[in-house]
């Protein structure tokens, strides 16, 4: 073939091809405007996401790991750019919140100033979307900033028997009357549940009866300071005992997303009440913001 068609059939070819990416690219944006829009904020171009996310990695901004999970973008197929501003979205979540948290804790762990746990609130409610707070309803646990260390599986019906399970059940019982009864609602309680020291609140033995039901599921929000990962869960236990050291027991699932599963597994943790009335928080990791 003459060298003139040869130039001329590949140059033709690009253009092709920067058209269809343009297209995509174009398609992307009418679809998704607000990740496009997140996007270039961050300085990262739609159509040559690769590059952006390289470039960003090495600044610091996003995980390393990104990379690999993110093969050169072609014009046929964006199929994972969903998955990357997702990851991109709660690691940037993750790192504002432990940011503004940060500024607000001690540098042990300490009981904290009124004044810090109302800015802890509002930053977790700007970021998160979440409506947290130390005290509901006139209910405070006596401590809001401590431990947290591994708990084991709780008995979510009778006969129940997964591994890695606690011999008795939780402070609240079963999670079901029987297996029959379990539903998707019990498995989250169960999957994702923390113990708190109500044992030890002021008012427990005299008013046990009123307040044993108000703790029972209550919806509470766990946050990693270090790293700003958050988990809701609900309180499905008592303890631990104040000679562990610990103030507050998490479920394996909680424990693994707060990324305290090796070594000691413990880790200083955040505890809030999660003002949710209308059941709208779901249980498990905060990943995005709630609207």
């Amino acid at each position: 073939m003459p060298s003139g068609e040869s130039s001329l059939t590949i140059e033709s070819f690009k253009k092709r091809l920067r058209s269809k990416r343009q297209l995509a690219v174009d398609d992307f944006s009418k679809r998704h405007p607000q990740a496009s829009d997140w996007l270039l904020s961050a300085g990262i171009t739609v159509g040559n996401i690769r590059s952006s996310l390289t470039k960003l990695a090495a600044t610091g901004m996003i995980a390393g790991s990104l990379l690999a999970f993110s093969p050169p973008l072609t014009s046929a197929d964006l199929s994972l750019t969903d998955s990357a501003i997702s990851l991109i979205a709660a690691s940037d979540l993750r790192n504002r919140l432990a940011k503004s948290i940060k500024e607000l804790l001690p540098d042990k762990i300490s009981d904290l100033s009124k004044l810090d746990e109302q800015s802890i609130s509002v930053k977790v409610r700007e970021i998160l979307g979440v409506d947290a707070k130390f005290e509901l309803e006139d209910q405070r646990l006596n401590h809001q900033y401590g431990w947290m260390g591994a708990e084991q599986h709780l008995m979510r019906f009778p006969g129940d028997s997964v591994p890695d399970m606690a011999p008795k059940t939780g402070a609240w019982g079963y999670f079901a009357k029987s297996r029959n009864d379990f539903n998707d609602e019990s498995a989250l309680r169960e999957k994702y549940y923390v113990a708190v020291q109500t044992l030890y609140l002021p008012e427990w033995n005299k008013d046990y009866p009123v307040l044993k039901e108000w703790y029972k599921y209550r919806k509470v929000l766990v946050v990693n300071p270090n790293s700003g990962r958050s988990v809701v869960a609900v309180i499905a236990d008592a303890g631990p005992a104040n000679w562990t050291g610990k103030q507050f027991g998490g479920s394996p699932e909680v424990m693994e997303h707060l990324e305290y599963v090796t070594g000691k597994r413990k880790g200083p943790v955040i505890l809030m009440f999660v003002d949710d009335p209308q059941n709208k928080i779901k249980l498990g990791p905060v990943e995005k913001k709630y609207d």
